[in-house]
């Protein structure tokens, strides 16, 4: 879903798809803006449930991701994802009693 505050000029990325993007390439790990185009694009069916449509070419561009992100405090997506697991873990949802170690490569991690 696309929004236009002003009614004038080309509409905009509903910021809830856009929150939603950035959640997925914090959440899948992806090393840049372009990785999480081509995983958009690569699976339709997450594209089209976070409210893009590749089919039509309605996927934000990288300038489009960066200006949303320099108008948006991305601490609060950080804050989000702790935020619901500290919910789940004292809901009985999430337990703490095993600890599961992945072996999916941390880039993150590696560059530093």
């Amino acid at each position: 879903m696309r929004s236009n505050a002003s009614g004038v000029g080309r509409t905009g990325y509903s910021p809830v798809s856009m929150i939603k993007a950035i959640l997925i390439k914090i959440i899948k790990n992806l090393n840049s803006t372009s990785d999480l185009i081509d995983e958009l694009y690569s699976n339709p069916y997450l594209a089209q449930a976070i409210g893009f449509d590749p089919i039509r070419n309605y996927v934000p561009a990288e300038s489009t991701f960066s200006m949303f992100r320099k108008s948006f405090d991305i601490n609060i997506i950080y804050l989000l994802i702790t935020d619901l697991l500290f919910k789940g873990i004292s809901s009985g949802f999430i337990s703490t009693e095993f600890l599961a170690v992945d072996s999916f490569p941390n880039h993150a991690a590696q560059a530093a």
